[in-house]
């Protein structure tokens, strides 16, 4: 499946679609050519990354995303714990209008 595809199919079943771990990439010019396939949403804040979340929010904010944050708990020492990265009330309020949730 490609990502077009992977978005479509996505996007059929009334999916957010956000791109994460985009911290991860070795070549970080590369994000804005994933963005370009058309993301709602990008992971900008990643515990282990934080000198990334300046630029991926200015990307953010360039092709009108929401921004997302992950701790990447996979339950081992190696990650960190769920809640160690968090977004505030107005960048959650984002994500709960696109997901029709009432705050």
């Amino acid at each position: 499946m490609t990502v077009i595809e992977g978005i479509n199919l996505a996007r059929r079943a009334n999916c957010v679609v956000i791109f994460a771990h985009p911290c991860l990439l070795k070549k970080q010019e590369n994000v804005e050519k994933i963005l370009q396939y058309g993301f709602d949403g990008i992971e900008a804040r990643y515990p282990s990354r934080k000198n990334n979340e300046e630029e991926l929010t200015k990307l953010a904010k360039k092709y009108n995303l929401f921004i997302s944050a992950g701790s990447d708990c996979h339950g081992d020492s190696t990650h960190a714990d769920i809640g160690t990265c968090t977004l505030n009330e107005e960048e959650f309020k984002v994500i709960a209008e696109k997901l029709n949730f009432k705050i």
